[in-house]
């Protein structure tokens, strides 16, 4: 019994501190676009604008985060692969560090 509640306790603290101190700001930059529209006064070509940008972003970052997630899949089989060269791995782990970078920039 003491043992169920002090996980309970454990349990309940990480998720309070989870929940305000990691993302005190989380409804301000996850909130609904069209409230930052009216917070900002932007006209409605400004928001159409700012929406094509905010989409042509999302799709970019989701094409390479796909293409980092293969090349990790590719990079792990080579290192399992006993027929894999020592190049063959490193040009994929350029490969990948590029397409990392590429996500940062």
């Amino acid at each position: 019994m003491n043992q169920k509640a002090f996980l309970l306790i454990i349990l309940m603290t990480i998720l309070f501190i989870y929940n305000t101190h990691v993302y005190p700001f989380e409804k301000e930059i996850s909130g609904n676009f069209f409230e930052m529209e009216t917070r900002l006064k932007l006209s409605k070509e400004q928001s159409e604008k700012l929406l094509k940008i905010r989409e042509k972003y999302f799709s970019d970052m989701q094409r390479l985060r796909y293409e980092i997630f293969k090349k990790n899949i590719e990079l792990k089989n080579l290192y399992f692969d006993a027929a894999a060269d020592e190049s063959t791995i490193l040009n994929k782990q350029k490969e990948l560090m590029d397409l990392r970078q590429k996500l940062e920039e």
